[in-house]
């Protein structure tokens, strides 16, 4: 699983799993954005 969004330098996320790891990384004020694909990620596992 992969998920990219790019809106603009300061609003963007990339999240994706890797051996089972969910890893994120995301802008300043996108936190809460990639909490909630981990929180989704989790219920489809």
């Amino acid at each position: 699983m992969t998920y990219q969004l790019n809106v603009t330098k300061g609003d963007w996320v990339f999240c994706f799993v890797k051996d089972n790891c969910f890893e994120a990384a995301c802008g300043i004020f996108n936190l809460t954005e990639a909490i909630q694909i981990f929180r989704e990620w989790t219920e489809k596992v």
